[in-house]
């Protein structure tokens, strides 16, 4: 079945089966099941057409997955934007919210690309913000901004 542009196993009961959606936690889904006059221990499969539209009608409504994530996203990159330090530590990915980074955080701090971070550094000191994100978007490789970098250090030697 498909609720929100989602396919739901057809033997998830409801409550499990809303839940698979992003944004729809147990007691969000027990209340949808109570406003819909749906037995929560129902099979999706078995739900009648008028169940079906009613709940569809009900979730439509509501900012579900794309949503979400999109404004999570938006204020992520705002606070990138106003040179916040959340915004650093977020586009450095390490911990935001004041976490020890010596010992722990090992899953935000595993696979970073060093070149990405130095960009980041860069562009937090106003220097080089359309190379940044250029790379982001993956316009330009940012090891070819390191690249450049170092070309300007060894002129600078000679």
């Amino acid at each position: 079945m498909y609720i929100q542009g989602k396919v739901i196993d057809k033997n998830y009961n409801v409550i499990k089966g809303l839940t698979t959606l992003y944004g729809i936690g147990k007691p969000t889904a027990e209340n949808i099941c109570n406003n819909c006059l749906i037995h929560y221990k129902l099979k999706i499969g078995e739900l009648t057409y008028e169940q079906q539209s009613k709940l569809n009608s009900i979730l439509s409504t509501m900012k579900l997955d794309y949503h979400i994530k999109k404004k999570r996203n938006a204020d992520i990159f705002n606070l990138i934007n106003n040179k916040t330090y959340r915004g650093y530590k977020h586009l450095l990915g390490l911990p935001v919210k004041g976490q020890r980074t010596k010992t722990n955080a090992r899953t935000r701090i595993k696979h970073k690309n060093t070149q990405v971070k130095l960009l980041a550094r860069d562009y937090f000191r106003g220097i080089t913000k359309n190379r940044y994100i250029n790379a982001i978007q993956g316009r330009i490789s940012p090891t070819s901004h390191a690249n450049r970098k170092r070309q300007i250090k060894n002129k600078k030697k000679k």
